[in-house]
């Protein structure tokens, strides 16, 4: 992973190297269902895809920032069940499920 990530920066391929974090934190939801780490991955991506000079960066950042969010809310609510407070869970997942339908 650590060549990879070398490659794409010696070659200054930024969006190249936002794609791959992308892919990287999507994996980590598939596979091993790890949010936390699919966050941290998502906002690498981010990082990298400021350096880009794509022509459709704009959208994107705007994307992948509405994706970000989705998964801290989510993270929330994780944490919310873990500590027992279900009603600030079903909150935040009722807020989720609504701005899934406003899209």
């Amino acid at each position: 992973m650590s060549t990879i990530i070398s490659f794409y920066q010696k070659a200054k391929a930024w969006e190249n190297l936002a794609n791959f974090y992308d892919a990287c934190a999507q994996v980590e939801i598939d596979e091993y269902r790890d949010y936390e780490k699919a966050l941290g991955a998502m906002r690498e991506a981010l990082a990298q895809l400021t350096k880009s000079t794509a022509t459709n960066k704009e959208m994107k950042e705007t994307t992948l920032k509405r994706r970000i969010g989705y998964i801290e809310q989510f993270c929330s609510a994780r944490e919310a069940m873990n500590g027992g407070d279900s009603a600030t869970m079903a909150s935040i997942c009722e807020h989720l499920v609504d701005q899934k339908d406003v899209e």
